[in-house]
């Protein structure tokens, strides 16, 4: 999994990722990659140099890994009981919610 966006820099976000899915989570440097995009295109129409000369000036390869933790972890283990007790939980509150949505809509 790769990580981008402003999230991307939220090193708690990006190990939550990686424990629930059980996935490593790659962090580019440039985690901006849509205005690095929108720059890349912008250069080749005013230059028309090609796409790998341009990638070379703009693209930095250094990345950083999230690793999942060994095993079960602790995180793993108390997210997966926190998400037993909302699922436990949904069914009998789901009346509720409904009317709480009736009154925070008059």
């Amino acid at each position: 999994m790769i990580a981008g966006g402003g999230l991307a820099s939220a090193n708690l976000l990006n190990r939550l990722k990686a424990e629930i899915l059980g996935k490593t989570v790659i962090v580019p440097e440039e985690q901006e990659s849509s205005a690095l995009g929108a720059a890349i295109i912008a250069a080749r129409g005013l230059t028309g140099a090609d796409y790998a000369g341009l990638k070379q000036i703009f693209c930095r390869e250094k990345t950083r890994v999230v690793p999942t933790l060994p095993g079960g972890s602790e995180i793993k283990k108390k997210l997966r009981q926190r998400y037993e007790l909302y699922v436990s939980l949904y069914p009998r509150l789901k009346e509720q919610f409904g009317a709480l949505a009736k009154i925070r809509n008059t």
